[in-house]
């Protein structure tokens, strides 16, 4: 079985493998596993009570959104700036799900933060996202601690 850890971040916040982040836990984790087998005032910020409704959000949308379907995530946290989700399953059967929760998500976001957010949602996420598949089970509770730790 593969299972697919994904992130995506909030506007002008840096992807995993670009230069400008700073992912250097995100790093060690994946070293760990396969050994054993700055623009700020520009991004967007969520408040914790702001990350608990878009969780929320995206947890529903994964059960009962028309094109999503049922996504079977995994494990799932966001803090102010980025969004993490462990699911079953290979990126690509999967990746019109995730883009359906990215827009969706942001779509949702810009009516309810319309002062954090300009109308089209245009500036809500960052463009792309960052994945990486794996097919070991025991992984999967390393790297959703990660998620867990990570983003608290």
């Amino acid at each position: 079985m593969k299972y697919s850890h994904i992130i995506w971040t909030s506007y002008l916040t840096w992807l995993p493998h670009e230069k400008r982040g700073n992912w250097d836990s995100l790093i060690k984790l994946y070293s760990s596993l396969s050994e054993e087998n700055e623009i700020h005032n520009s991004r967007v910020v969520f408040s914790t009570s702001e990350t608990k409704k878009l969780k929320d959000s995206i947890l529903e949308l994964s059960e009962n959104d028309r094109i999503v379907g049922y996504l079977d995530i995994l494990a799932i946290d966001i803090n102010s700036t980025e969004v993490q989700i462990l699911v079953k399953g290979e990126f690509e059967e999967i990746k019109q799900k995730i883009s359906r929760l990215k827009s969706r998500s942001s779509t949702e976001l810009s009516f309810t933060y319309k002062n954090k957010i300009n109308e089209s949602a245009k500036h809500t996420w960052s463009k792309r996202i960052w994945v990486s598949e794996f097919n070991e089970y025991e992984d999967v509770f390393k790297i959703s601690s990660y998620i867990s730790n990570h983003c608290t």
